[in-house]
């Protein structure tokens, strides 16, 4: 059977149809993605919020208890104790708050990742339909003049 013009047409509609469904479960799963990274992000941002708190009150503990040192007439051994302790307290929060800055701006990346797949995977969708509409479009007018 030799293909017409229509047949020709309605099978390249068939095809982009199922083109445009593939492109839709790809959407799904980018959106998914997306919301996937947000909530790490979320996450991490508070985890990342309390151990920047830590670092902080250590840190603050730190300054207030060498002054204190420093002001003591003699010296205090527990004071001076206490800022070793405190010293060795905070290069392990500071390191901790390192770790969590890294961790956080991994998470960043992967939310800006996510999204700009979801953007590209939105824009070969609308490239799909644009062609899906043409085709339909060639599809009625072939259709309008066979039966005129």
């Amino acid at each position: 059977m030799t293909p017409d013009r229509l047949s020709v047409l309605k099978e390249m509609y068939d095809k982009i149809a199922q083109q445009r469904a593939e492109q839709l479960g790809i959407i799904q799963d980018c959106t998914e993605s997306v919301n996937d990274a947000l909530t790490g992000l979320a996450i991490t941002k508070r985890e990342a919020g309390n151990v920047i708190d830590a670092d902080e009150n250590t840190r603050r503990k730190l300054a207030l208890v060498k002054n204190m040192l420093a002001e003591s007439e003699p010296k205090s051994k527990a004071l001076a104790d206490e800022v070793d302790s405190l010293t060795s307290l905070q290069a392990e929060t500071k390191r901790r708050r390192d770790a969590e800055c890294k961790r956080l701006e991994v998470c960043q990346r992967k939310v800006q990742d996510s999204q700009a797949q979801l953007e590209s995977a939105q824009k070969t969708l609308s490239e799909i339909e644009a062609k899906r509409d043409e085709i339909a479009a060639l599809i009625d007018r072939h259709q309008s003049i066979s039966t005129a």
